[in-house]
């Protein structure tokens, strides 16, 4: 949990290259957790890089399928 908030502070910083490496790892070693893909998602946003972010929201929808928070993400890639 504590890696999920120290992810957050990076993207919070705009750091989206230690954000990416953090949540790389952190979906590897739990990858169940929704919040840890939107996240992911995220970070690539902050790098321009839309289509590893999509791939990430997908991911998260997969997981839990109406998740509201992957969902706009998406809506919002598709403007």
């Amino acid at each position: 949990m504590i890696l999920l908030f120290a992810g957050r502070e990076f993207l919070r910083e705009n750091d989206a290259d230690n954000a990416i490496a953090l949540y790389t790892v952190y979906t590897k070693e739990f990858p169940d957790i929704v919040v840890a893909w939107n996240d992911l998602g995220d970070a690539y946003l902050l790098k321009s890089d839309k289509d590893k972010a999509r791939k990430c929201y997908e991911q998260a929808l997969k997981i839990r399928p109406g998740n509201k928070r992957a969902e706009e993400s998406i809506r919002k890639l598709n403007q």
